[in-house]
């Protein structure tokens, strides 16, 4: 491999966990790590995604009516994370009232 040919450390460490079998949980792992940027500010003040279960993620939000309201919004935030790591990795959201 010439200077030129280097590949970027990115897709380096992505071929990697694909052989490792750890792709997923890693793509878990960014729509915990980067929530903020998928929902926005105002929305990650009074939330904090706790884990992915399977392909449930589970939101705890600061009181019911938040809870209610992102609920409605499920659709606009499955998609905005659909775009940020691919299909299938959350397919869904549950949103609870808890610790922030």
């Amino acid at each position: 491999m010439t200077r030129g040919e280097l590949d970027s450390v990115g897709s380096v460490l992505e071929v990697m966990a694909a052989r490792l079998g750890i792709k997923k949980q890693l793509k878990r792992a960014q729509v915990i790590n980067e929530w903020g940027d998928i929902v926005g500010a105002k929305i990650a003040a009074e939330t904090k995604p706790d884990h992915v279960r399977g392909v449930i993620l589970f939101v705890s939000c600061s009181g019911p009516v938040w809870a209610q309201q992102l609920t409605l919004l499920k659709p606009q935030i499955l998609k905005k994370i659909r775009e940020k790591v691919g299909p299938g990795i959350v397919v869904d959201i549950r949103f609870r009232t808890g610790r922030i």
